[in-house]
C-alpha cells in the first residue's frame, strides 16, 4: 500500500524506514541543514511503517508500505515537533498526493479552518481516498 505523508521532511536514511520511503516531493522554499530538522515527519514515517524485526526502534502500524512524503512544513527549531506550514505548500503537497493516486493520506497537523484545504480533502474523499489526520497540540 502506498500512504502519503504531508509533514516535515523524513531522514531517509533512519535505519528504521529503510525500503519504506518510496517518494519525496518538497514544496518549502527552504532546505534544512541535518535530519534532525525532520524530526516529526521521520516521526510519523516510523509510526505509519517502520521496519519490523530489525532490532531498531519500533514497528509501523503498516511496516509494509510504501510511504510518499511530500514536504509541506518545516520545523522551527531541531530537537522538537513544532513545525509551520501554511495554504499554499499544504495545498501543493495536497493535489500532488492526490495527482499521485494514493489510497491514504496521513495530515498531521493543526489550525484553524481552510477552504481551500477542506476543499482538496472534499476532492480526495469523493475519489474514495482516506485521510488520516490530527488537529492537536499532541501531533
Amino acid at each position: 500500500m502506498r500512504i502519503a505523508l504531508i509533514d516535515t521532511g523524513v531522514d531517509t536514511r533512519h535505519p528504521d524506514l529503510r525500503g519504506r520511503i518510496a517518494r519525496v516531493k518538497s514544496f518549502v522554499d527552504s532546505k534544512p541543514r541535518s535530519s534532525r530538522s525532520f524530526r516529526h515527519g521521520t516521526a510519523m514515517a516510523g509510526l505509519i511503517a517502520a521496519v519490523a524485526n530489525n532490532r531498531v526502534g519500533i514497528v509501523g502500524i503498516a511496516p509494509l508500505a510504501q510511504v510518499e512524503v511530500f514536504e509541506a512544513c518545516w520545523q522551527l527549531k531541531p530537537d522538537t515537533d513544532e513545525a509551520a506550514c501554511n495554504t499554499f505548500t499544504l495545498a501543493q503537497a495536497l493535489v500532488a498526493a492526490l495527482d499521485a493516486g494514493v489510497a491514504l493520506v496521513n495530515l498531521s497537523i493543526g489550525g484553524p479552518a481552510d477552504p481551500l484545504l477542506s476543499a482538496l480533502v472534499e476532492a480526495g474523499l469523493k475519489r474514495g481516498v482516506i485521510f488520516i489526520g490530527c488537529g492537536c497540540r499532541a501531533c
